[in-house]
């Protein structure tokens, strides 16, 4: 709905302007324009409006709704009020140009009636052509210059060696580091085997006498528990505790004496008249010298005491340290005292050492034992790399980690079991905790690119053609703690990077001659053609201002 502006006052609502006011002016000033303001300003809403539709319709009032905000309007002519659009100031000022404004801007029908409008539309619009068609001819006839660069692909292959390690989170291509995680699995197993193993195993020990030759000029008290030991390393243990005479006493003794006439005999032994045995009269020579137990065994007659005497030495009760056969010793054999006595005593067997007995006893050897351990192990191994496989997603690689990196990687427990009717087995529990680095594939590829475009360690010079990177499967070793070195061959085609505006801005103001020179000494460039039309001469001036880089592919 439009209505006639003619003779309207206009009764423009600004901001801050009492809404009440401004309807009373409206009810006074008839018929009139109303200026509204944009959505949400007095009067300007779905309230303010309803109020002058409710106005104009109570007290018949002509009013024309102004506004430059579409929403506006389309609320007042909801309501039944006429409208029409408000033009900005800044059309308004062109209001003299005529109807050529008003047709370009589809605001023809609010200058209708300007006489300006009328007089001087002809010549505004001729004006208008005139000056478009001066722009279209400097455009046309303007320098032009055009780059045609055909950039050369290579085929690039390298080997190379990149590191995965859970404590890093993106990929360092300075440093070829790649992100990685740790996964972990725990398998567990045993295994039972007889053993086949027969060994002696002693029974009793041997037993005998030494002869003990004092080499001192002193008694000696020796005390039981000495350990002997013969020149191939078996060991004895003297069972009592003697005095040792020196070798002058022993021999006094062999040469008659007797016991003085008023002693009295010990405790237990010969009274008066009767004969004295070895054992009082060895006791009277060395004046009271206690002699061991082995000794209690009396010599038939002095005669014996003689001998043992002769030679200076006595002979002492020996046992074996350990029992067996092999504690058995022949007549003859030397020993020597393990301690401080080594050096006092020499130690003589006259008698062999005899008594030692062994029996068979079946047992598992380090072998079986070494090879029922290796069965297991790797059994479990092979169960707990095929579990960690398992957690790989498509698209990973992973490392099995050495068990020594692992505190620990096996934890064993053996069990030996012997059946009372004879033989024995033995038992492996051993459980195995095995982990593993593992890295994404995407990661590996993305690193690739790095290094094969040269963007690792400059700005990017290359870039890489879609779908041509080829990855063989990498190699993997773990080099330190959890870290793995990956060695993989990587291949794609790649082009050499140019930047259109570097090209532009080089060639701006060079001749014909320098600009095509520059061109084709950029690297990568396998083709190029350069075109200038201008009308100043062959070169790229800065009066150019259409310069066109196009840049292809080889091929």
């Amino acid at each position: 709905m439009a209505a006639n502006s003619a003779g309207r006052p206009r009764i423009a609502i600004a901001a801050g302007t009492d809404p009440d006011a401004a309807l009373a002016r409206v009810a006074a000033d008839r018929p009139a324009t109303l200026v509204l303001g944009s959505w949400g300003s007095p009067l300007a809403d779905p309230a303010g409006i309803k109020r002058l539709a409710a106005l104009t319709n109570s007290a018949g009032i002509d009013l024309l709704v102004e506004s430059a905000d579409a929403k506006v309007l389309e609320l007042a002519r909801r309501e039944g009020l006429a409208t029409r659009p408000r033009v900005p100031v800044r059309w308004r000022l062109l209001a003299p140009l005529g109807r050529s404004y008003a047709l370009l801007t589809g605001s023809g029908p609010y200058w209708d009636r300007s006489r300006a409008e009328l007089l001087l539309g002809g010549p505004m619009l001729a004006v208008a052509i005139l000056l478009a068609l001066a722009a279209a001819w400097l455009l046309l006839l303007f320098p032009s210059a055009r780059v045609e660069i055909e950039v050369e692909q290579l085929d690039r292959r390298l080997d190379l060696t990149a590191f995965a390690n859970p404590s890093f989170s993106d990929v360092n291509a300075r440093q070829r580091l790649l992100p990685g995680r740790i996964i972990t699995t725990r398998v567990s197993g045993s295994t039972t085997r007889f053993g086949s193993g027969r060994r002696p195993v002693g029974v009793e020990p041997a037993r005998g006498a030494v002869q003990v030759l004092n080499l001192t000029e002193q008694i000696l008290q020796i005390p039981a528990g000495t350990v002997l030991a013969s020149d191939d390393g078996r060991r004895y243990i003297l069972t009592s505790e003697f005095a040792l005479p020196t070798q002058a006493q022993l021999q006094a003794l062999g040469d008659g004496a007797e016991p003085a006439p008023d002693s009295e005999p010990p405790d237990g032994e010969t009274g008066p008249g009767e004969e004295p045995v070895a054992e009082t009269a060895l006791e009277r020579a060395l004046a009271g010298i206690v002699v061991v137990e082995t000794y209690r065994e009396s010599p038939d007659d002095l005669g014996q005491l003689a001998a043992i005497a002769d030679v200076g030495a006595m002979r002492v009760a020996i046992e074996a340290e350990r029992a067996g056969a092999g504690s058995n010793l022949a007549a003859g054999t030397s020993l020597r005292a393990i301690g401080p006595y080594g050096a006092l005593l020499q130690l003589t067997l006259q008698e062999p050492l005899s008594g030692g007995v062994d029996r068979q006893e079946d047992f598992v050897t380090e072998a079986e034992r070494e090879a029922a351990l290796q069965e297991l192990q790797a059994r479990l191994r092979a169960q707990a790399e095929a579990e960690l496989s398992a957690q790989l997603v498509t698209g990973d690689y992973g490392q099995v980690l050495p068990e020594s990196e692992l505190r620990p990687a096996y934890t064993t427990r053996y069990l030996t079991i012997r059946d009372p009717a004879g033989g024995v087995s033995f038992e492996y529990q051993v459980e195995l905790e095995l982990q593993a680095t593992v890295f994404r594939r995407s990661d590996l590829e993305e690193l690739a690119q790095l290094e094969l475009t040269g963007a690792r360690l400059d700005p990017v010079p290359y870039r890489m053609l879609p779908g041509t990177l080829q990855l063989n499967e990498p190699r993997l070793s773990v080099t330190l703690g959890n870290t793995v070195a990956v060695q993989y061959e990587a291949a794609a085609r790649i082009e050499r990077l140019i930047d259109p505006r570097t090209v532009r801005e080089q060639i701006a103001g060079l001749s014909f001659d320098e600009a095509f020179a520059y061109v084709n000494s950029i690297d990568g460039v396998a083709r190029s053609d350069l075109r200038i039309w201008s009308p100043f001469g062959d070169a790229v001036t800065w009066l150019t201002p259409r310069i066109e880089v196009d840049i292809a592919a080889d091929g």
